[in-house]
C-alpha cells in the first residue's frame, strides 16, 4: 500500500521519479522487516544442557566440541534404561548393532559388532570391523558377559577410530569406563526378575581401607530360562 500511495502523488507523465520511488521503497521494506524481528532470546541458566564430558581421544573434553560421532551413557542414564549389557546397548545407541553368533569352536557364542551396517562374513574376533575396550584396554572376548555394574559411562563411537584405539576399530569402538571406588562405605544390590524363570541377581560393597587405599567387591549371578521343552524333557531356548 506504500508503494502504490508513491505512485499515486505523482503525475503519470513523469515515470523516472515513479521508478524512483519504487526502487526506494524496495530498499527500505527489507531493513524496516529487519528492525521489526526481535532478537533471540538467551536461553535460561535453569534449562542449560548438560555439558557431556568424553574420553574417546585418550582425553578429557566436551562431547560437543570431540569431533567424532559419539553416543555416551552415564551411570545415571544406565540405570534409568536398566541397560544391564551390551545387547542392551545396542537398543538404544544408534548406528550400533550388536548379535551373539553361534560357533562351532571352543567359545559358545562370538560377539558380531556392527557400526553403520558395516559387517564381514567371519566370526574371528580379530578380524571384527568393531572392537570393545574397558579403560581403553581392549577386550577380546566375552563382553557378552561383561555387565553394567561397576560402569560409570558407556562411549559409542562410530566411524574408523584405528588412530586410537588400534586394530579392530575400522567401522567403531565401544569403550566401558569403570567407576572409581568411593571412599565412604557403601553397598548396592540390584535384583530382575522375567518370566520362563530368567533372572539376574548382583551387588557390590565398596569402601576405604586408609587414606590412600579403597576398592570395590561386586558378585553377579544369573539365569535365562528355557522357553521350549523337548520331547525328552530337555530345556531348549
Amino acid at each position: 500500500m506504500v508503494a502504490s500511495h508513491l505512485q499515486q502523488s505523482r503525475p503519470r507523465s513523469s515515470p523516472a521519479p515513479r521508478l524512483a520511488a519504487t526502487l526506494g521503497v524496495a530498499l527500505v521494506a527489507p531493513g524496516v522487516a529487519l528492525a521489526q524481528t526481535p532478537a533471540p532470546a538467551e536461553p535460561a541458566r535453569g534449562g542449560a544442557l548438560e555439558e557431556v564430558v568424553v574420553t574417546a581421544r585418550s582425553r578429557e573434553e566436551s562431547l560437543y566440541d570431540a569431533p567424532l560421532s559419539i553416543s555416551s551413557f552415564g551411570a545415571e542414564e544406565i540405570e534409568n534404561a536398566n541397560l544391564r549389557d551390551i545387547t542392551d546397548l545396542s537398543l538404544v545407541a544408534p548406528g550400533f548393532f550388536y548379535t551373539p553368533q553361534v560357533t562351532f569352536s571352543s567359545s559358545r557364542v562370538t560377539p558380531a559388532l556392527r557400526f553403520r551396517g558395516m559387517t564381514i562374513p567371519r566370526n574371528d574376533p580379530l578380524e571384527q570391523l568393531g572392537g570393545v575396550f574397558v579403560d581403553g584396554m581392549f577386550l577380546f572376548g566375552g563382553v557378552q558377559s561383561l555387565t553394567f555394574d561397576d560402569i560409570e559411562r558407556v562411549e559409542v563411537i562410530k566411524g574408523p577410530q584405528s588412530a586410537l584405539f588400534g586394530r579392530n576399530t575400522f567401522s567403531g569402538a565401544i569403550n566401558f569406563i569403570t567407576r572409581e571406588p568411593s571412599e565412604d562405605l557403601a553397598a548396592r544390590a540390584s535384583v530382575n526378575l522375567e518370566s520362563r524363570g530368567t533372572y539376574n541377581v548382583s551387588g557390590s560393597v565398596e569402601g576405604a581401607f586408609d587414606e590412600r587405599w579403597s576398592a570395590r567387591l561386586s558378585a553377579m549371578s544369573n539365569e535365562r530360562g528355557a522357553h521350549f521343552t523337548a520331547t525328552d524333557g530337555g530345556d531348549l531356548g
